[in-house]
């Protein structure tokens, strides 16, 4: 069942000091011992294990293996205790921020399965890990996100959700399309964390995305691209205050996000006919447009095919089933969940076939016309902003990150896209 307004009225919580720790390429075995912060909450408590592991994803085989596995076995004590043997470890592809593996452990008839990530470069300096874990917890205490077990130097461990991931092909279907709706319109009208700033995050990590761009592009070995990237003639900062003038004009109101709703991180389970939004890592208070804007860009996919954009048809059901699911459930009275967290010794099984994910009744014949368009033009026009930020996040990457692909050629079609569309959009 959808629950009803989560409020995390938690006065005075605030999380370790050392949570904060610095990266390394190499392992650094300075602890084997995990750090647990906690907080009494309720009937339980919260638990933030940490361990000093570092992680190198540039490494293979078994010697990334001797890596993962002090980090998982650490992280989940049930696993403690179990051979080497016992374990699969399994690169999962997809990711552009992060390298992602999938942790199998043999334990009886079912393997035990979780997801460790090794964080992507840069991306310290934009995302607040701290929040972050406070996000994860809070979520899943919500049943509206995996487990989340703790983190290490460079990374962290969460729950696996059975089911599979989304492609584009499947944004393109009816059914498909009424879920995510429902799935945005439900953390949107019932996550609500007092705790945290409600401001917009979205121009702040813009600008700080524009401050790790890189000053010199010598670095670009494709011509072409460099070519036309310095025809735009791009003033990242200047353009990204020329749109929010125009943006604030929509008063577009500010809900919890999960900003990063693309088809990887949205997870469907076929048997119940459940979905559950999976990696937070973007995770803040946003522009409602600017959610929606940005998972309508994520039809288009990595490649970033523009035929692929949702027609006005596609977008009006989309849309409507949101409002009218919205409107349901923020009706409801708020209401703070009193469930004890699992203890830190406990593995979870994350799926979604015992879970809550399920349609919410919500008649949509209350939903006007009128309040159909006003969305949608706040989420077009929203969506540029998307290209920009996701834009800029390309160009930082493109020095940094040691996942291969093409993030200046990325960049540079989110900019041309951006252009393309910027006087059409801002004058729906």
């Amino acid at each position: 069942m959808y629950s009803s307004i989560v409020s995390f009225e938690e006065e005075g919580f605030a999380l370790p000091q050392n949570l904060k720790r610095p990266l390394s390429r190499s392992l650094l075995r300075l602890s084997t011992n995990d750090i647990r912060g906690e907080r009494a909450q309720g009937a339980g408590k919260l638990y933030y294990p940490q361990l000093e592991y570092t992680v190198d994803f540039t490494l293979e085989g078994d010697r990334l293996r001797d890596q993962i596995l002090p980090i998982v076995k650490e992280l989940i004590p049930p696993w403690k205790s179990l051979d080497t043997s016992k374990f699969e470890i399994k690169m999962c592809a997809g990711g552009l921020t992060n390298k992602l593996y999938r942790v199998s452990a043999n334990v009886g008839k079912k393997a035990q399965r979780v997801l460790l990530r090794v964080y992507g470069e840069l991306t310290e300096g934009v995302i607040d890990r701290e929040s972050e874990i406070v996000i994860w917890q809070r979520l899943h205490k919500a049943k509206l996100g995996p487990r989340f077990y703790g983190t290490f130097a460079n990374g962290c461990v969460y729950g696996y959700v059975e089911g599979r991931p989304l492609n584009v092909f499947d944004l393109q279907e009816p059914k498909v399309i009424t879920m995510v709706a429902e799935h945005i319109a439900q953390l949107h009208a019932t996550v609500v964390i007092p705790d945290f700033d409600n401001t917009p995050k979205l121009w702040n990590a813009i600008d700080k995305w524009v401050e790790l761009v890189p000053l010199d592009f010598s670095y670009v070995h494709n011509k072409e691209h460099l070519a036309a990237f310095e025809k735009l003639g791009l003033n990242l900062a200047a353009e990204a205050k020329s749109l929010k003038a125009a943006l604030d004009q929509l008063d577009s109101p500010s809900v919890f996000c999960h900003n990063d709703a693309n088809p990887n991180n949205i997870i469907y389970h076929e048997k119940s006919n459940s979905m559950m939004l999976i990696d937070h890592e973007y995770a803040s208070y946003n522009y409602r447009g600017y959610e929606l804007g940005n998972h309508f860009n994520e039809y288009t996919g990595y490649d970033l095919v523009w035929e692929n954009y949702p027609k006005k048809e596609a977008q009006y059901a989309f849309l409507r089933r949101y409002l009218a699911v919205y409107a349901t459930l923020w009706n409801r009275s708020p209401h703070l969940s009193s469930e004890s967290s699992p203890a830190a010794s406990d593995f979870e099984e994350n799926d979604l076939s015992d879970d809550t994910s399920v349609h919410v009744v919500a008649s949509e014949d209350d939903v006007t016309e009128e309040q159909i368009h006003q969305l949608y033009k706040e989420a077009n026009q929203y969506s540029l902003a998307s290209h920009l930020f996701w834009g800029a996040w390309g160009l930082a990457q493109s020095r940094a990150s040691e996942i291969e692909f093409d993030y200046f050629g990325y960049a540079l079609k989110r900019f041309t896209i951006y252009f393309d569309n910027k006087a059409a959009f801002l004058a729906l």
